[in-house]
């Protein structure tokens, strides 16, 4: 009866090391899953600042873009594009034509149309 108790013993302090071992299993398992937790936050952290960045500089652009006086330039997109002068056609002033020019004080692209009577 000895040996059983013996043999008892050794079982029980085993069953106790192996529950302390899953024990500790379990605890590493859970901080490994917060760290990756953590370092999933901080990633969407740093991408949201840089939404809010280019957030802020898309406003600005938007901001500079309704400020500014004139129609966006066919060449170059600015807002700069701007009516230059306006007098009536050689050709057809005498039916009401006018000629009109147009230019882009950025981009230096100049253009001409003709307007006429509905």
């Amino acid at each position: 009866m000895p040996e059983v108790l013996a043999v008892l013993t050794s079982a029980i302090t085993t069953a106790k090391k192996l529950k302390e071992i899953s024990d500790k299993i379990k605890d590493a398992d859970l901080r490994n899953l917060i760290g990756d937790l953590t370092l999933e936050l901080a990633e969407i952290k740093t991408q949201l600042a840089d939404m809010i960045s280019e957030n802020s500089r898309l406003n600005a652009k938007i901001r500079d873009l309704e400020s500014v006086d004139g129609d966006p330039c066919p060449k170059c997109r600015r807002r700069t594009y701007q009516l230059e002068s306006s007098h009536p056609d050689p050709m057809t002033g005498a039916l009401g034509g006018v000629r009109r020019t147009y230019e882009c004080s950025a981009c230096g692209f100049t253009e001409s149309t003709l307007l006429t009577p509905d």
